[in-house]
């Protein structure tokens, strides 16, 4: 694997890497940022939207089995439902294996802090929800998929959730979670996938539809560790007791983001980021 790379730089050479090249990985993360054009030419991108998906296309022509990560930014200002409406399609189209999805905050010195039209948090949260809504579906669509098979996987590591466990990476960079020890770390192995769940960035959602709680409140919820993706109800916790001990752990936050800010405004400039990891 190679780091991000940009629409501008894929050439024939690259492209021809991918089908000749067997230690070159089929994931390629290419930031698209917005499927409108208006919006890319008002971000400065030097693509559109048609040559994104042409890209696409030709590294599919080349490699069947590729997979793709992108980026994406919402609530960028002037950002109509029509150019939102076309960055839906295009993520549908495209049928991403994952992406990042920002949410736009004006940043002090830069060109679209100035820029009018800049648009309401509220807008841009349910943008940011309904994008993450449709990536996670054809993830987990595509997840789904690879429940049976045998997967090549580079086991990296003790698992970021559970330590007892160990985690690695797919050929298209899918994190798998299996049983093992330290000796397996480093190794080349094919693994049964028995079980696709669901990712942090799913059960955010799912919590915020199901319990009308702030994104806030939801990823507090996680990161207490009181939220199975089986469901809150499995751990017979009350909601209102998560809710509680939730919301505390919020304002937290809040009051050391705001001291920490106090003390030095120009550290602290914050982009919210929902950085959904495909599991199998």
């Amino acid at each position: 694997r190679y780091s991000t790379s940009h629409p501008r730089d894929v050439d024939d050479s690259l492209l021809e890497a991918h089908r000749d090249i067997p230690a070159v990985m089929p994931f390629v993360h290419l930031p698209v940022q917005s499927g409108s054009d208006r919006i890319l030419a008002a971000m400065n991108r030097k693509h559109t939207a048609a040559d994104y998906a042409q890209i696409i296309d030709r590294f599919r022509k080349l490699r069947e089995d590729i997979a793709f990560s992108s980026d994406f930014i919402v609530g960028f200002p002037g950002e109509t439902d029509a150019d939102f409406a076309e960055t839906l399609s295009l993520a549908r189209e495209v049928e991403f294996d994952n992406a990042f999805v920002f949410k736009y905050s004006p940043r002090r010195d830069t060109p679209a802090a100035a820029m009018p039209d800049q648009l309401p948090e509220e807008v841009i949260e349910a943008r940011h929800a309904q994008l993450l809504a449709v990536i996670n579906e054809i993830a987990e669509r595509k997840n789904k998929a690879c429940e049976g098979r045998v997967l090549e996987i580079l086991v990296e590591g003790p698992s970021h959730k559970n330590a007892a466990r160990l985690e690695g990476r797919t050929r298209t960079n899918k994190i798998v979670i299996i049983e093992g020890s330290e000796r397996h770390i480093g190794q080349v192995m094919d693994v049964k996938i028995i079980r696709a769940a669901a990712n942090r960035d799913e059960a955010r959602v799912k919590l915020m539809a199901k319990y009308g709680l702030s994104e806030r409140q939801a990823l507090a919820i996680l990161d207490l560790r009181l939220y199975q993706l089986t469901g809150l109800e499995r751990d017979k916790i009350p909601i209102g007791q998560v809710a509680d001990r939730a919301r505390g752990q919020v304002r937290r936050q809040e009051r050391i983001r705001d001291l920490a800010h106090a003390r030095s405004p120009r550290r602290w400039a914050t982009i919210s980021c929902s950085a959904p990891t495909a599991s199998a």
